[in-house]
């Protein structure tokens, strides 16, 4: 996989062809909302049915209940804890593996947010 700033050196001209199918870093990607933390075989059925969907990229997007506290109703607790980060490991590894690009979201509440607070 290319690294992203391998692909900011390279503009080129819009062409239809290449909005059909071009590159994986600028393919549709697929948000993946979690609202619980999932197990790991979860994890790896829905990462081999976004792969099978041919999708070639999903970006986790973690909705903790300190991201809307008064306004969503979620089972996602211990945002940013050891095993919430060992979720997004094994999901990272295992959509590696799959060849499947993976993104991360940080930014808790909108707009541009800072981990919940956990970040200044």
């Amino acid at each position: 996989m290319r690294d992203i700033r391998d692909y900011l050196k390279n503009e080129r001209d819009f062409t239809p062809a290449l909005f059909a199918r071009g590159e994986a870093a600028f393919s549709v990607v697929l948000t993946w909302q979690w609202l619980s933390l999932p197990e790991e075989e979860t994890i790896r059925t829905q990462l081999d049915a976004v792969k099978a969907a041919g999708f070639e990229t999903v970006y986790i997007l973690p909705m903790p209940e300190e991201f809307r506290p008064t306004s969503m109703i979620t089972e996602l607790r211990g945002y940013l804890g050891r095993e919430y980060m060992d979720r997004v490991r094994a999901a990272v590894t295992y959509a590696r593996g799959i060849g499947l690009g993976c993104w991360l979201y940080d930014e808790g509440g909108w707009p541009s947010g800072g981990a919940c607070g956990r970040v200044a």
